[in-house]
């Protein structure tokens, strides 16, 4: 009796996307840049074997893969074109749809409705690239606080500490002023009421009193 093969260790159930590793370390591939190879990736995905000529970049299907930003995605679809790691096998428009595609390292089974024959297409044109690598956007530095913005910890003559000192010198304080107001002690004065011609005698009545 034959012995089952045994399952290698490192395998995966399902299906999964496969770029040959020829295509991986070529110029065509390396020099993309970063949201080239993410696209690239991304569209891989829809091979099932027998579809290559008819994968499909739409704006929906971006955008439900993450892939927002219309302008980006057209810089980046345009780099792998222009790298020859994808052909546009079927022109879209206003009336006849998105474009198709095709990646270049596989073959195409059905040219059927597409806009090239097999005469026309080169499998393999990725290898024919030599452009140089894309230039990527650099980082934005990190700027340093300067002194003079008014956010900034660092005086602008350099580290400075508070005086206690006043700037001329020591003053010593000046208590020869009088301590009186000035106009006077504020004392209170009693009232005293105008003296009156007459003079009230106590047992006396008022008629009787002399003037």
């Amino acid at each position: 009796m034959s012995k089952k093969p045994t399952k290698p260790p490192e395998t995966f159930t399902g299906g999964f996307s496969r770029i040959p590793h020829a295509v991986m370390d070529s110029q065509a591939f390396i020099g993309l840049s970063d949201r080239g190879k993410s696209l690239l990736f991304a569209l891989i995905r829809q091979i099932n074997g027998s579809n290559n000529g008819r994968l499909q970049l739409t704006n929906k299907w971006l955008s439900g893969h993450g892939w927002q930003s219309h302008s980006s995605n057209s810089k980046a679809i345009a780099e792998l074109i222009e790298r020859e790691l994808i052909v546009i096998s079927r022109l879209g428009g206003l009336n006849s749809g998105s474009n198709w595609y095709a990646v270049t390292w596989l073959q195409i089974s059905n040219f059927v409705g597409l806009d090239i024959t097999a005469q026309s297409y080169k499998q393999g044109s990725w290898a024919d690239c030599k452009l140089p690598q894309t230039v990527r956007r650099k980082p934005p530095q990190k700027q340093k606080n300067h002194p003079d913005k008014r956010d900034s910890t660092i005086p602008t003559t350099g580290t400075e500490s508070k005086f206690t000192i006043p700037v001329y010198g020591t003053k010593k304080a000046n208590f020869d002023q009088s301590t009186v107001p000035v106009y006077g002690n504020n004392v209170s004065i009693p009232y005293i009421p105008p003296h009156s011609g007459s003079k009230r005698i106590v047992g006396k009545s008022r008629k009787g009193m002399i003037q």
